[in-house]
């Protein structure tokens, strides 16, 4: 009966050790920052091809991970969005249009901390997913608009800076470039196009780690 005893505490200790140490890997990360979209080429078929301009934008998001020594893996929600600044194509041209271009995704990545002191941890990493792109488009010279959105195939790659403030707290710079597969919309008229989502994203975020 001892050794039982005895055989069970043991493994009990292990596995109390075991869920402490997934919880002491585990961090939630936040971040908000800057985003530039490349121009969008708008394929439109026989009614010729359109180039939409965007301001720069904003993005943000958080992202829940665990380390595996120098590794993470991590799920994140990011939300971005744009101006529409022109519009240029054979019928249309618009400096002053209304309209957005915006992107929700859910990502899984996987990034490598690269050891470099105690306090200063550079990374880098690539993570794949679904987003949800969405383009909203209404010229001041044309009763035609476009309010659409599309799921596609997302992805990024970047890097960063981690540096630790405190053992739970790490302030971060990062950039990443983040892109879909083309979107397909749809005009007012019924008339399918398909479009386009890179951006090239810069900012400043935390870590927490429990």
């Amino acid at each position: 009966m001892s050794k039982s005893l005895i055989a069970l505490s043991a493994f009990l200790l292990c596995l109390t050790s075991s869920i402490a140490q997934a919880q002491s890997n585990l961090y939630f990360s936040g971040h908000v920052g800057v985003t530039v979209q490349e121009d969008m080429n708008n394929n439109r078929g026989a009614q010729g091809p359109m180039e939409v301009d965007t301001n720069t934008g904003i993005n943000g998001g958080g992202a829940l991970g665990m380390r595996i020594r120098d590794f993470r893996v991590e799920g994140e929600i990011s939300y971005r969005d744009s101006d529409i600044e022109s519009i240029n194509s054979p019928t249309i041209k618009d400096s002053n249009p209304i309209g957005s271009s915006r992107a929700i995704s859910f990502l899984g990545g996987v990034y490598y901390d690269i050891p470099y002191s105690a306090l200063v941890r550079p990374y880098f990493g690539v993570a794949a997913g679904l987003a949800k792109v969405s383009l909203e488009m209404l010229p001041s010279n044309s009763s035609t608009f476009v309010d659409d959105s599309d799921w596609e195939f997302a992805y990024k790659i970047g890097g960063g800076i981690a540096y630790t403030v405190t053992p739970q707290v790490e302030v971060i710079v990062d950039y990443h470039y983040f892109a879909t597969l083309d979107p397909e919309y749809s005009n007012s008229l019924g008339q399918d196009f398909q479009s386009e989502f890179k951006t090239h994203n810069l900012n400043l975020g935390f870590r927490y780690n429990f």
